[in-house]
């Protein structure tokens, strides 16, 4: 799977804050947010239950439960 969450998160990548594409997709292990620069390269990842998207990612879970 593999959704969208916002065209420009603002995060801090290295001491330096950068505009990125976040979205989300599975994992074996669960879901994980991926970061992804304007040329679609992987910047940064992290936990979904950690990052500042885990309310959207719970609406997400909610809407794929039957």
């Amino acid at each position: 799977m593999f959704r969208t969450l916002s065209e420009s998160a603002h995060i801090k990548v290295d001491g330096v804050w950068r505009e990125l594409r976040a979205v989300l997709t599975t994992t074996h292990g669960g879901y994980r947010v991926v970061y992804l620069d304007a040329e679609g390269r992987e910047v940064y990842t992290e936990r979904a239950g950690i990052s500042k998207f885990k309310e959207e990612v719970r609406k997400i879970k909610k809407e794929m439960k039957p």
